[in-house]
């Protein structure tokens, strides 16, 4: 008899995953692989929270997932904005929707970045002056830059990122 009929049946691992990070490398993943027989559903186990054979071997050693709430924006890490820099102490260019800073302000001039910018690796990844270390290694890591929220601030923000809703109270990966 099933104790939980008003939820819905339990999540597979891989569904867990592509809601608990966002799923960033569930979506690289399932388009590298969307023709690939092996991949196909496979039957149903009897014990839904009994152990899946891997589709592949596991050739990965370690997983790290940066979740830097507080942490410094991309924008002075991985996105310079020469446009940006050309267009400082002026007003925001009309066909731009109005912007309402943190501080109810509707017409501030655009600010420089203060960042210097050069680009690093085999791939030329754009990486500023805070990160030197990072820069380095540039061709051992991703930068995602398709991320993007419903929530009109960053606590919802935040919530959406760690859980795939807006909505709190919903499971989540991070821990405090």
């Amino acid at each position: 008899m099933n104790r939980f009929r008003h939820t819905a049946s339990l999540p597979t691992r891989r569904e867990l995953l592509l809601r608990g990070g966002a799923g960033f490398g569930a979506l690289a993943l399932s388009y590298l692989l969307r023709d690939n027989p092996a991949f196909a559903q496979p039957p149903v186990a009897a014990n839904p929270l009994a152990p899946k054979p891997p589709h592949l071997p596991a050739r990965a050693k370690s997983v790290v997932f940066l979740f830097m709430e507080g942490g410094p924006s991309s924008i002075d890490l991985f996105d310079p904005k020469p446009l940006l820099n050309r267009l400082a102490g002026q007003r925001l260019p009309s066909h731009f929707r109005p912007v309402i800073t943190p501080m109810g302000e509707t017409d501030a001039p655009l600010l420089a970045s203060r960042r210097r910018w050069a680009q690093h690796g085999s791939g030329g990844l754009w990486v500023s002056d805070w990160y030197p270390h990072v820069a380095t290694c540039a061709d051992d890591f991703a930068v995602i830059r398709s991320c993007w929220a419903n929530g009109l601030n960053h606590s919802a923000g935040v919530c959406q990122m760690n859980t795939g809703s807006t909505l709190a109270g919903r499971p989540s990966l991070e821990h405090g």
